[in-house]
């Protein structure tokens, strides 16, 4: 899919509400599959975060008005998906520890 970064990205800023790769599917009237693949395939580190979003923090950053930025890397919940090995909560580890 060409320009899927520009895309994906455009789609996680002008969201309002939880972000899913079936959401995202059923806008572009896609598989879903298809933007799973594509999620796939690409190397999300954060060197290619910063790149995407260095211009935006430089404009931000020229401004005198409060900046905040923010980072949401949490999970939805799905009620139909059975718990694995993989697949689980790690609440207890994280936020228990004792």
């Amino acid at each position: 899919m060409e320009n899927f970064t520009d895309l994906y990205t455009d789609y996680l800023i002008s969201s309002t509400s939880y972000v899913t790769s079936t959401g995202m599917a059923e806008m572009l009237s896609l598989s879903h599959d298809k933007i799973t693949r594509e999620l796939a395939e690409g190397n999300y580190d954060s060197k290619y975060l910063w790149k995407k979003v260095k211009p935006y923090i430089q404009e931000l950053t020229r401004s005198d008005a409060p900046v905040i930025l923010s980072f949401d890397d949490s999970i939805q919940e799905k009620p139909y998906t059975d718990e694995s090995d993989l697949i689980c909560w790690h609440w207890d580890h994280v936020f228990n520890r004792s």
